[in-house]
């Protein structure tokens, strides 16, 4: 008898199991509908504008398909309006692998937030959990 696999959750919308992983260390095991309808377009590497409240889910939205999508020496690019904005989008994307680094206008360099063990070049890079 052929098993057929069911596919739920973030992995249905075609996100690695590395990624799937991660998230539910965070307690991320059931995406959000701006999540459910931007993922899976995003994935093919289409743009996508969307348009969700606060707290929506939106930077995962973006973020797991901009991981997913990153080579081996690679770099993705978030830009933000605000700095408390480009704060929670690197955290959110620093929780779940993704070596990243904040850089805001006007602040000395020294003070920009690096959550990078490498140097800012790595920013971004797809997590190696090796």
């Amino acid at each position: 008898m052929q098993e057929t696999q069911f596919k739920s959750g973030f992995s249905s919308l075609n996100v690695s199991r590395e990624l799937c992983d991660r998230l539910l260390t965070l307690n991320i095991s059931i995406p959000t509908p701006i999540q459910e309808q931007a993922i899976p377009i995003a994935m093919t590497g289409r743009d996508v504008v969307g348009i969700a409240q606060t707290g929506t889910g939106k930077t995962l939205a973006f973020g797991l398909p901009m991981a997913a999508g990153l080579g081996e020496k690679e770099i993705g690019l978030v830009l933000a309006p605000t700095r408390e904005l480009a704060q929670q989008i690197c955290e959110t994307l620093y929780s779940i692998g993704l070596k990243s680094v904040l850089i805001v206008g006007g602040a000395a360099m020294g003070n920009s937030r690096a959550n990078s063990e490498g140097s800012t070049d790595d920013a971004f890079q797809r997590y190696d959990a090796a």
